[in-house]
């Protein structure tokens, strides 16, 4: 499992949010706590974005803090 997936996955089970600078997923509570993940129908939770055939079209250098370095 990728390190940065076990780390979020520590964070939710310790109870805490992930806040996204992605703008795709502005507002979510990765908790879902309040919201299901069906309540958010009008979001679209996409998969792995890290090619550079999404690079300024999905995702920008300046919204990110991790990348995954065999990408790009």
């Amino acid at each position: 499992m990728a390190k940065e997936v076990l780390m979020s996955r520590k964070i939710l089970e310790n109870g805490w949010n992930i806040g996204s600078l992605f703008m795709h997923y502005k507002d979510v509570d990765f908790r879902f706590k309040i919201n299901t993940l069906k309540d958010y129908n009008n979001i679209k939770f996409l998969g792995d974005i890290m090619y550079p055939r999404f690079m300024n079209t999905l995702w920008n250098k300046y919204e990110l803090v991790f990348i995954k370095g065999n990408r790009i």
